[in-house]
């Protein structure tokens, strides 16, 4: 579970640095 959040928030860090 701790890795699936882990991923989720360098997604999201991806999509920040996109914009």
């Amino acid at each position: 579970m701790i890795q699936i959040i882990f991923t989720y928030k360098e997604r999201y860090q991806v999509l920040i640095l996109s914009m």
